[in-house]
């Protein structure tokens, strides 16, 4: 046989053997990934930029709800001390901001 021919052949053998480990459309669909066959696409952009607006609106909230720095040396989660610009993972262990902060991420 040419090789001409056996390359295609195994260009649709690979192509198989990925179709087969692709996960199913439902999965995806349910994931997020890609948009459910019958909602129309300008629909699931518009959900998705409403989604992301609400995950930043709730960040917001959250962040202006955080104790200030008084506080927390108040609870004796930090300690007192004149020098304020430190980080805060330098101040006090990452569990405490955690908990105090509602899970909120802090880059130290």
């Amino acid at each position: 046989m040419p090789r001409e021919l056996e390359r295609p052949k195994a260009v649709l053998r690979a192509l198989k053997v990925k179709l087969m480990l692709r996960r199913p459309r439902e999965d995806l669909v349910s994931r997020g990934v890609i948009p459910p066959m019958n909602t129309p696409a300008a629909f699931y952009e518009q959900r998705q930029r409403l989604d992301m607006a609400k995950k930043h609106d709730i960040l917001k909230h959250k962040m202006q709800k955080r104790p200030d720095r008084e506080e927390l040396v108040r609870q004796h989660i930090l300690e007192g001390g004149s020098n304020m610009s430190m980080k805060v993972g330098q101040t006090c262990p990452r569990r405490w901001v955690k908990a105090c902060c509602s899970g909120l991420r802090f880059v130290v």
